[in-house]
């Protein structure tokens, strides 16, 4: 019995080392800046968009040359998708970590995912964070980083659900 109970021991205290190890070095829900950059371009959501691209009123999204999606709304960015190159999430400045960088090194940076969705017709799993002043989706494939998404705050999940995501167990 007192095997047992040391090694009942042993395992909730090895739990909670490896639980406070994959924490967010920061507080989720604290206002905070959020951007995509590659080198020295950076796109933020709620950017007026002239700044982003010149474009015809009706149109809604664009995808730029540097392999970004960028679609607005009431002529304001609200969805930044990284379609390809190299890219890094920042908050408040400080980078989080780089498409192609695997999924572990992200979770050191931003802890365990709010929800991991996906889609039976697709490759990816999409890990889904919840910020107060923005959604953050990391697409992932082979346990590295694709793609992220940066979309304004409760509209991620219901774009995800639309294209047929739903929640992993």
């Amino acid at each position: 019995m007192y095997l047992f109970v040391t090694r009942l021991i042993r395992f909730f205290f090895l739990a909670l080392v490896l639980l406070g190890a994959v924490r967010a070095p920061f507080d989720w829900s604290e206002d905070a800046t959020w951007e995509l950059s590659q080198g020295k371009a950076t796109f933020r959501l709620g950017l007026a968009w002239p700044e982003v691209a010149d474009l015809p009123a009706e149109q809604e999204m664009v995808v730029l040359p540097i392999g970004l999606l960028v679609r607005r709304q009431a002529n304001r960015v609200v969805n930044l998708t990284v379609l390809q190159g190299e890219w890094s999430l920042l908050r408040n400045s400080q980078p989080l970590g780089r498409v192609g960088d695997s999924l572990e090194q992200w979770q050191n940076q931003l802890g365990l995912p709010k929800a991991r969705y996906g889609n039976p017709e697709k490759m990816g799993i999409i890990q889904y964070y919840q910020a107060s002043l923005a959604d953050v989706g990391l697409m992932v494939s082979q346990e590295q980083v694709q793609s992220v998404m940066l979309v304004e705050p409760g509209y991620l999940v219901p774009a995800l659900e639309r294209t047929g995501y739903s929640v992993l167990p």
